[in-house]
């Protein structure tokens, strides 16, 4: 059962906070998908050649679920690479605003989107 603390002086369960202490399994089901429409070699690839293939895998597959790709990616990526890591946040960004009807609310409330 989770650990549970309360603030200072309430002993109700329902100001009682509960604390998990779960690791986040991010799921890559299939290798190479975005692979197929071009996005490969991504390091080398320039920007409009990269956009392109995000734009055919977003008719395969719809804008949220290329997102979350790029983004398991990207994390795969973090601590190896902080620039190969910094073009998949780019890539993030970009088809946020690009299919922003795709999504439910406005990019600029996405946590993507920084001023």
């Amino acid at each position: 059962m989770p650990k549970t603390k309360c603030k200072k002086g309430y002993s109700s369960k329902q100001i009682c906070v509960k604390k998990r202490s779960k690791k986040v399994i991010i799921p890559i089901s299939k290798k190479h998908e975005l692979g197929k429409y071009g996005y490969k070699n991504v390091k080398s690839l320039g920007v409009r050649k990269r956009r392109q293939a995000l734009t055919k895998a977003v008719k395969k597959y719809k804008a949220k679920k290329v997102l979350s790709k790029l983004g398991a990616i990207r994390t795969l990526h973090k601590n190896k690479d902080k620039d190969l890591s910094l073009k998949y946040l780019n890539n993030m960004v970009w088809l946020r605003k690009k299919f922003d009807k795709d999504f439910k609310g406005s990019y600029k409330k996405s946590a993507l989107y920084k001023k």
